[in-house]
């Protein structure tokens, strides 16, 4: 699994947004330590906004986009071997990136996770998924 997940990690690697329109950016929110849930309707651009923010950081390595077909069959407890992954490859790193993440059941007990051991976390989905009774309960005081 590591090593399907280190193949993906490469080929999502590079997403050219320079043909993108540039959305203004509040950076209160890019810049507070809480997670930030990029939630809306499909189609209205919520991985290009996430690739942008993601494009004007420092750390910009932990991508992954959950709407890859060839991760049908990951799971919450796959989560521990790509944050493995991640780091064989790029080192350690505080921000992380996940693109449509409301396709992992139970995705909020590790974001949750990794906020309280002091990392930056964006997420995009659907606002069906990401305004669930489970978001508020799991990631309750650290999102915005």
């Amino acid at each position: 699994m590591k090593e399907l997940l280190k193949h993906i990690i490469f080929d999502q690697r590079e997403k050219d947004i320079s043909q993108m329109i540039e959305r203004n950016i509040d950076m209160s929110c890019v810049n507070n330590p809480e997670v930030l849930v990029i939630s809306g309707i499909r189609r209205c651009g919520k991985s290009v906004l996430l690739q942008q923010i993601r494009s004007q950081q420092s750390e910009q390595d932990f991508y992954m986009n959950f709407d890859d077909e060839r991760l049908i069959n990951f799971k919450v407890d796959d989560f521990q071997t790509l944050y493995e992954a991640f780091i064989e490859l790029f080192g350690e790193q505080k921000t992380f990136y996940f693109d449509e993440i409301q396709n992992i059941p139970g995705w909020e007990r590790f974001v949750r996770r990794l906020h309280d051991s002091g990392c930056k976390v964006f997420v995009t989905g659907s606002n069906a998924n990401m305004l669930s009774r489970e978001l508020g309960t799991h990631l309750t005081g650290r999102y915005c």
